[in-house]
């Protein structure tokens, strides 16, 4: 047929009302909504705490009335190797936060105001572990995404058992299910969205342990081990609990795909295996980027998540941070990256749609809390937030198919189309 200069007009204010669209989409989206930090910090022998603020769109810090939040414990002068043990994690589905204080043996549980970012203690917190009272540092805890189960482990001299615990509606702690003990202290922890599978780190025995757990807690089953080979440090788990990402000291991250007891590595891993030091692990809720960062010796590195689970090097990673990292977390929508350290600082740098970093001038700062080995986590400010950013690889599929739907209907003839609902556009 032929196209005459209205149908090409058409055409063309079409396919630029759609690019505009697309691009106000993404620039709609790109911007950082605004959340709530919060900070534990471990000081050895001092009063464990958690500091909160709210961070804005630029990534400022406002401090959160009542913050810093007493969790009822104390901390110990953990060993070597520590410094990455998961002592506080948040359930954005149960607007909850769990705390461990150390030398107590106890954690301590948080309602967290979803509008405000305020914390407050539910009923008898904190809550005493049996058998934890004599531990010797490197607790770490694990929640499933519904909020409904606890996971944790501490060091008991050379053992470190590894319990479940059943979240009350309260918010009350009831231990439930098997205890595993590991002859190694168990650094990073993470848990499946479907809450079938317990991911666990050993740094001694450079190796992975997979428990299978559920609502009745960890299984009395033998646990699925991996040799990583590297001194892992640190693990996190896709959200559809297919790939594993394991930090680790010496060798880059590896990654994994799992399908029921079998893991295999991805084409590629080890990522950045000639970047050392790359300890801890800050996953994008949303699965867009990946970063890796230095517990002992400053460094970061920022990656693009492929649609395989593969990690594509982000340009200009790894770099340099100006302190030294015990803790990390991505914003809830993986634009802004936070790390802290064991002298009560943080660090922030902008993550772009490369997955590169790019750091913001007003950082580092310290923050006037006790020092100690520190863990951040983030929480989504749920005032009117706005939906994630969505990854530019979806925004040009989505550009991709209105582009031929436009095309598709111009080129039909008029009285073929009078009945479809489309814009009159170029008019």
């Amino acid at each position: 047929m032929a196209w005459g200069p209205n149908r090409l007009r058409r055409l063309v204010a079409g396919a630029a009302w759609l690019l505009a669209f697309g691009l106000a989409l993404r620039s709609a989206r790109a911007d950082t909504r605004p959340f709530f930090l919060y900070m534990a910090t471990d000081p050895p022998g001092g009063a464990n705490s958690v500091a909160a603020w709210r961070v804005d769109t630029s990534g400022n810090l406002s401090t959160i009335a009542g913050s810093p939040f007493s969790t009822g414990g104390s901390g110990l002068a953990n060993p070597a190797g520590a410094e990455l043990a998961h002592r506080i994690a948040v359930s954005w589905s149960k607007n909850r936060l769990f705390a461990a204080n150390e030398k107590e043996g106890s954690i301590a549980v948080f309602d967290v105001d979803p509008l405000t970012g305020v914390l407050r203690p539910v009923a008898g917190s904190p809550f005493s572990v049996q058998g934890w009272q004599n531990g010797s540092g490197g607790t770490s805890l694990a929640v499933s995404n519904d909020g409904q189960f606890l996971y944790g482990s501490t060091a008991i001299g050379a053992s470190a058992p590894v319990l479940s615990f059943r979240v009350e509606t309260t918010g009350s702690l009831t231990e439930i299910g098997a205890v595993w003990s590991f002859p190694f202290r168990i650094n990073g922890t993470a848990v499946s969205s479907a809450n079938d599978r317990l991911y666990l780190v050993e740094s001694s025995a450079n190796q992975l342990s997979v428990l299978k757990t559920g609502a009745g807690g960890l299984t009395p089953q033998p646990p699925v081990t991996l040799s990583i080979g590297s001194t892992p440090t640190d693990v996190a788990v896709n959200q559809a609990g297919n790939v594993l990402y394991v930090g680790t000291k010496n060798g880059g991250i590896s990654a994994f795909r799992m399908e029921g007891d079998s893991i295999t590595p991805l084409v590629g891993s080890p990522y950045f295996s000639g970047a050392a030091n790359l300890n801890g692990l800050a996953p994008d809720f949303y699965e867009r980027a990946l970063v890796a960062f230095g517990a002992t010796v400053p460094r970061a590195a920022g990656a693009l998540i492929a649609g395989d689970g593969s990690l594509l090097s982000a340009p200009g990673s790894p770099v340099t941070p100006l302190i030294a990292s015990t803790g990390g977390t991505l914003s809830p929508d993986g634009r802004l990256l936070f790390l802290s350290s064991a002298a009560a600082q943080l660090d922030a740098w902008q993550v772009d749609d490369a997955g590169a970093l790019i750091h913001l001038p007003a950082y580092p700062t310290s923050v006037g809390v006790s020092s100690g080995f520190s863990k951040i986590v983030a929480f989504p400010n749920k005032a009117g937030s706005a939906a994630p950013a969505l990854p530019t690889r979806a925004l040009l599929w989505l550009f991709a198919v209105l582009v031929v739907l436009s095309v598709w209907r111009l080129a039909k003839p008029t009285a073929t189309r009078h009945s479809m609902v489309w814009p009159r556009l170029g008019r």
